[in-house]
């Protein structure tokens, strides 16, 4: 029997996060910034031998009736590609993926409908997948999240995402040299927090705050700053991407009170007494992974400012969604 494995990428946000919800992006411009990294999901998809359903992710379902499936994201992506043969699915990470805010559930969706459709023998673009995975996260599971993740991983590399009125998104590449890119890459460090948290959770009372005049302004000013880093970028203005970073993350911390807690704050502190100039939380904040930006002369300052956390190392890279058959 044929094996398709799928190779998805997480990602990094740098700013804009938010704008994407959809209660958002419908009645104002909105747009985010963000990379893949080298940090995967990979999932793998053949036929079931057993005539079941059978799913190993953290835990093991068997089932003949896809109705039956109790994994919600497996579910509702057999259902949107319309896949009905009994099927064997398996998943791993190369990170520890759940609420670390690396986009984790929309690399997984993103894979498994890549798979899917190559088991089906059908062509999908990577922005097919893109759609497939918000229509199964956000419109079968009623998830209360944006559309940021489910493009970041399907398409890869450094890119500003444009989420227009009518639901469509622009892609646009971040004109940025090799140089500048590593230098970018090299005054980042990652900071595990050991805390998980619900995306969805917060998400939620984010959109409900979003309801308010003076949250709309806050958030309005950080797609503003979408644009100011991209220029940042390509001007490699290291001065101005530690400055919208760190102006990014406490327009953020005002969006909910549950983005950040006092010791995240504390951790941050920290981090810019020690050098850095800008960072912030990845993801809908809560916990996962801290991100600061500092010259690399201060990163031993920092390590050891926040030796409490575990440091990782990510790299940026441009691919998106990929398979193969074995």
């Amino acid at each position: 029997m044929v094996l398709i494995v799928t190779k998805t990428p997480f990602r990094v946000s740098f700013v804009g996060g938010g704008s994407d919800l959809q209660s958002f992006y419908r009645n104002h411009e909105a747009a985010v910034i963000s990379t893949s990294i080298n940090q995967f999901m990979y999932v793998s998809v053949k036929a079931s031998f057993e005539s079941e359903y059978i799913l190993h992710y953290s835990t093991t379902e068997r089932t003949r009736d896809i109705e039956n499936i109790q994994h919600p994201l497996i579910k509702n992506t057999l259902k949107e590609v319309e896949y009905n043969q009994p099927v064997q699915i398996s998943s791993l990470a190369d990170i520890p993926a759940s609420g670390t805010g690396l986009g984790s559930s929309s690399a997984f969706t993103v894979g498994l409908a890549h798979a899917l459709k190559v088991k089906m023998g059908q062509g999908v673009s990577k922005k097919e997948l893109a759609e497939i995975a918000c229509k199964v996260e956000i419109d079968r599971c009623g998830e209360p999240i944006g559309k940021q993740d489910q493009y970041a991983s399907a398409i890869g590399g450094l890119k500003v995402y444009e989420f227009k009125k009518d639901d469509s998104v622009n892609v646009i590449p971040v004109n940025i040299t090799a140089g500048a890119l590593e230098t970018l890459q090299n005054k980042l460090q990652f900071f595990y927090t050991n805390k998980t948290r619900s995306t969805s959770s917060i998400l939620s009372e984010q959109k409900e705050n979003m309801k308010a005049a003076n949250k709309i302004t806050l958030m309005k000013r950080m797609v503003e700053l979408v644009g100011e880093f991209k220029l940042a970028l390509e001007k490699d203005d290291c001065i101005a991407i530690g400055q919208i970073l760190h102006e990014n993350w406490s327009l953020k911390k005002q969006m909910s009170n549950r983005v950040s807690d006092p010791e995240i704050d504390a951790a941050y502190e920290s981090a810019l007494a020690a050098g850095a100039t800008g960072g912030k939380l990845l993801g809908a904040g809560g916990g996962g992974f801290l991100m600061t930006y500092a010259d690399e002369k201060n990163h031993l300052k920092i390590s050891h400012a926040l030796k409490n956390y575990r440091e990782c190392h990510f790299k940026f890279t441009d691919c998106g969604a990929e398979a193969i058959k074995l």
